[in-house]
């Protein structure tokens, strides 16, 4: 019967179990506290003590085997929790990278909208103040031509009204004078009168026309600068809508970024929790199940021991009443 003590003690040593060790001391501790006596052999009340070491290993291999389910079964729930946590992980590290793109997207987006806006409205600013002074340049151009064109036409009208004079002046005095011609003193002053009338006349006219291309192009360029300026209105508008769209949106970004990053740290407290649950030891679980298939094993085998051993008794005491039988016998014969 010390065999089966040594062999769970073995058994604990070998696969570093304190429970086997003390189990074994506590089989040492019966058996040598209540050691089988010939009388005990003879009635029988060792097979208590092996009784009570049978119940014991018996109750410890159900213990054991319990343990053993309990933890197939928390390591199915580990694992079916765990690769929860790492999906909804990958998930709210997906969601939390998307949101922080489309931001990013936002903030550049909107700053560079609020630039161009500054931008165009510097550009409407120097507009005005081109159409401004171009509006200013051409009314003093047409005051100067309002002031030009009446005087170059008296003038004109002068030299006309001179050459009138002169022609009848010599006409009345019997100096034949034709138009064109240039002979002696009538015809010299005559003909410099007409150069002046010609150059009045070619200066009135180029007068007149640069007055006619500059009010023309002034309305060209103002009808330009109108369409030009409705339409950087028009930007400035769009751009500025677009840039207060951006901005409430990015307020709503950073509201679900902000949820995301609430839930995300919810969910590593929980993983953290679970982790100090179901990671408390390095060694894995298939070690730990080997191991103790190896107890539940061994204490099999030292149960089988012990039921060998406790046959042994049985057979003392039948042999023991044999003899009280074969003593009785012989007082009684004659």
């Amino acid at each position: 019967h010390f065999e089966v003590v040594r062999m769970v003690r073995a058994l604990g040593q070998k696969l570093e179990d304190r429970q086997l060790v003390l189990l074994s001391r506590r089989m040492d501790s019966m058996l040598r506290s209540e050691v089988p006596s010939l009388l005990q052999l003879q009635t029988g009340t060792s097979a208590d003590i092996f009784a009570k070491i049978k119940t014991m290993i018996t109750d410890m291999i159900t213990t054991m085997q319990q343990n053993l389910q309990e933890e197939a079964s928390k390591k199915a729930y580990c694992d079916a929790e765990m690769g929860k946590a790492a999906d909804k992980k990958a998930e709210k590290e997906s969601d939390l990278e998307t949101v922080s793109t489309r931001i990013d997207a936002a903030v550049s987006k909107s700053a560079s909208l609020k630039k161009q806006v500054v931008t165009i409205k510097s550009e409407l600013s120097d507009l005005a103040e081109t159409q401004v002074n171009m509006t200013k340049l051409r009314a003093e151009e047409k005051d100067l031509f309002a002031k030009k064109e009446p005087e170059t036409q008296k003038g004109m009208e002068g030299v006309k009204s001179a050459l009138r004079t002169l022609r009848d002046f010599y006409k009345n005095s019997g100096v034949q004078v034709t138009s064109g011609e240039r002979k002696g003193a009538a015809g010299g002053v005559i003909g410099r009168l007409e150069d002046v009338e010609a150059d009045m006349a070619m200066s009135l006219s180029q007068m007149r026309s640069a007055e006619k291309s500059a009010e023309t192009n002034f309305d060209r360029d103002l009808q330009d600068m109108k369409l030009e300026k409705a339409q950087k209105e028009k930007d400035v508008s769009y751009k500025t809508s677009e840039a207060q769209r951006l901005d409430s949106e990015l307020n709503s970004l950073n509201s679900d970024q902000e949820s995301l990053e609430t839930e995300m740290g919810a969910l590593l407290d929980f993983v953290k929790s679970l982790e100090a649950e179901c990671l408390v030891t390095p060694e894995s679980f298939a070690e730990k199940q080997a191991k103790k298939q190896q107890e539940i094993a061994g204490l099999k085998e030292a149960l089988t021991a012990l039921d060998a051993t406790a046959e042994m008794p049985a057979l003392v005491q039948r042999h023991a009443r044999a003899l009280r039988g074969g003593s009785m016998a012989g007082k009684l014969a004659p």
